[in-house]
């Protein structure tokens, strides 16, 4: 349960933080940095979200992360 809620806290930091500090940059190299750097962060926070329903014995909300999760991961790859 406290890994969930780990990964949940330190994927929304990353998120904000990646968007927050990519709207202010004008190079091309440090935008796409912190665009990888909050997609880090949401990649951390839906399996965060999913282990924390895990615990709470929300199985459908569960298994729509996970399949959140690998399907994000996916797209994000193949672009």
């Amino acid at each position: 349960d406290s890994l969930g809620i780990t990964l949940i806290i330190r994927g929304a930091i990353s998120s904000f933080w990646g968007i927050l500090f990519g709207l202010v940059q004008d190079e091309v190299r440090k935008l796409l940095a912190y665009s990888t750097v909050e997609n880090i962060g949401i990649i951390s926070f839906v399996p965060g979200l999913s282990i924390y329903c895990l615990h709470q014995r929300s199985l459908p909300v569960t298994h729509l992360a996970l399949s959140t999760c690998l399907f994000y991961i996916l797209c994000h790859s193949l672009s």
